[in-house]
């Protein structure tokens, strides 16, 4: 994960632009280390990329402000692989984070922003409450 923060940041850097990044949960704060987290941060300020992610449902949201994320169902998650789309590029994770495969194609980044935008549009904003919960609740 921390070799892909990297390329992002090569990718991305002196670029206004965004980053997208989709089926995100509680696990990917665990896979980046501190000092990386940092320096994401500091990239995307100093080089004006907004990042939207795509969480599952009741994740707390480490990479970006509550109003760059969004919550999406159980049934929206894609195969629990989390997708990060970025300058031309996409970057599956695949088999449990135990790979993760980066495509320079700006066909397929185009196709996958797509697939994110449409996500993006049913999300729900972050809340207290999980879907489950306001149900339990009602």
């Amino acid at each position: 994960m921390n070799e892909l923060l990297s390329d992002i940041a090569k990718t991305m850097s002196a670029r206004d632009g965004e980053i997208l990044i989709s089926n995100v949960d509680n696990s990917l704060s665990s896979q980046i280390t501190t000092q990386k987290l940092f320096e994401h941060i500091e990239l995307l300020k100093s080089n004006n990329i907004r990042q939207r992610v795509l969480c599952v449902e009741g994740t707390k949201n480490v990479l970006s402000p509550n109003d760059e994320c969004r919550w999406i169902t159980q049934e929206h998650l894609d195969g629990r692989q989390v997708t990060f789309i970025y300058g031309g590029k996409v970057a599956f994770q695949l088999w449990d984070q135990s790979m993760i495969i980066v495509v320079n194609s700006i066909e397929a980044h185009n196709a996958e922003a797509k697939r994110f935008e449409k996500l993006w549009v049913s999300a729900t904003r972050p809340t207290g409450k999980t879907t489950a919960q306001k149900r339990q609740n009602a």
